[in-house]
């Protein structure tokens, strides 16, 4: 596999997928989305793959969106808006829970906004103790984050970590329960490791059972959730704070909303 934005090592049945923007603190554009996208799909066919590592590198696991601009040399922004929600990292969270293998998220630095989402789609979190987390996309007058974490942690608490959009650290995910553990950073990869080994002998077949009906007694669809979610995020493409959001983000100053 020819990729740019990731790095992919296999090594005895498991396969670790690093996120590798790291002066853009590897945040997401559709072609990082279409490369993971394409490597966990492979994932599923390939025999010799057990457990699946999700990491980044440099400073952060991925701060999110990439808000300077999601559009590349190999895919323009689509000029209509529900497409344009439909590329996004949505469609992750369904390659992610869709994979009848454990997948593990080695978590550092930074998980902001769809980072936060891509740990919370994989099937085991391992923070480092400096972890910050957040689903910052009201901060930014963006709308997401509202497939999994309803789910995860209950009505209430989704709607105070999403309408404020505020940071909250790895001792708090654990509380919540969308963390497993909690490392030392220097100590975080080993515990991985060990991890990993241990789901590589594992009995993946039983475990891919487990996994498919765990995610489909939890209430609403996957899919459902995600089609509420485009429509909900393309709606907020046509906001005057959605542009008020990027563009304050990119001239690094405090965004002026007019909740419209």
């Amino acid at each position: 596999m020819n990729n740019e934005n990731i790095i992919v090592e296999d090594l005895n049945g498991v396969r670790n997928i690093t996120l590798n923007r790291p002066k853009a603190l590897n945040s997401l554009n559709y072609d990082v989305i279409e490369e993971l996208e394409n490597v966990i799909k492979e994932s599923k066919y390939n025999d010799s793959i057990r457990v699946v590592v999700l990491k980044g590198s440099g400073k952060a696991f991925c701060a999110g969106d990439d808000l300077k601009g999601m559009a590349t040399e190999k895919q323009s922004v689509p000029e209509h808006i529900l497409r344009r929600s439909e590329l996004g990292y949505g469609r992750l969270i369904l390659t992610l829970r869709n994979l009848d293998k454990p997948i593990i998220a080695e978590v550092h630095g930074y998980a902001l906004g769809a980072g936060c989402d891509l740990a919370l789609a994989c099937d085991l979190v391992l923070a480092a103790e400096d972890t910050k987390f957040g689903l910052v996309f009201a901060q930014r007058g963006l709308v997401s984050g509202t497939v999994l974490l309803p789910k995860l942690i209950g009505y209430q608490k989704a709607c105070q970590y999403l309408f404020m959009g505020e940071y909250f650290s790895a001792l708090e995910a654990e509380k919540l329960g969308i963390v497993n553990e909690i490392h030392k950073p220097e100590e975080l990869s080993k515990a991985v490791n060990v991890l990993a080994e241990k789901l590589s002998i594992a009995p993946t077949a039983a475990i891919g059972l487990i996994k498919r009906a765990i995610n489909e007694s939890i209430g609403t669809s996957l899919e459902e959730s995600v089609k509420v979610q485009n429509t909900v995020v393309a709606a907020s493409y046509t906001t005057h704070d959605y542009e008020e959001g990027k563009t304050a983000f990119q001239e690094k100053r405090e965004p002026n909303y007019l909740g419209r």
